[in-house]
């Protein structure tokens, strides 16, 4: 019988105490969900903040873009005005140039008739000193011919007389400078003699 009661108080012992250890762990196991909470909340408005740091980021990202296409247009615009302005003065380097060869083509065909002109004026005057086979055209060019004869004669004449005066001329010059040997030798020989 001792040992039944003892047995009793023991249970009815030990659910005191885990009562009393359920009374303290409640507190306990209450509080973390506060916790979890407090951290959901935190991580929610953590995500909500990167969201609309992303947000503006992305704001910022598209306004770039848009500048930086506001800027390639206004590029694209610019060099077509570059090209426009290119090909208007590539047109009027063609035209000068058309306009030049156009002159230089006028002064060519300018030049060849002035050649065809002379050419025509120079075979009338051989025509004109031919005369046509005339009696005193003939006589005058053989006139010519005789004086052009005569020219060449005489100079050949004058060259051999100039030639033979420098002959003459170097056969004195030696005769004499022989005399004077001669006489300066004779003359070296009696002071000798004297001396």
């Amino acid at each position: 019988m001792q040992s039944q009661e003892e047995t009793r108080i023991e249970q009815a012992a030990e659910e005191e105490g885990s009562a009393a250890a359920m009374s303290t762990q409640d507190p306990s196991t209450e509080t973390p969900p506060a916790k979890k909470v407090s951290k959901k909340k935190s991580s929610k408005k953590k995500a909500s903040k990167k969201k609309k740091a992303a947000k503006k980021k992305a704001s910022k990202k598209k306004s770039g873009k848009k500048k930086a296409g506001k800027k390639k247009t206004s590029k694209k615009k610019t060099g077509k005005k570059k090209a426009s302005k290119k090909k208007a003065s590539k047109k009027k380097a063609s035209k000068k140039k058309t306009s030049k060869k156009k002159s230089t083509k006028k002064k060519s065909s300018k030049k060849k008739a002035g050649k065809k002109k002379r050419g025509k004026k120079k075979g009338r005057k051989k025509k004109r000193m031919s005369g046509g086979g005339s009696a005193p055209m003939n006589r005058l060019l053989a006139a010519v011919d005789e004086l052009r004869a005569a020219v060449k004669d005489l100079a050949a004449t004058e060259v051999a007389h100039r030639r033979k005066t420098v002959d003459d001329f170097r056969e004195t010059a030696r005769s004499k400078i022989a005399d004077l040997e001669t006489a300066a030798q004779s003359s070296l020989a009696r002071l000798r003699r004297k001396g």
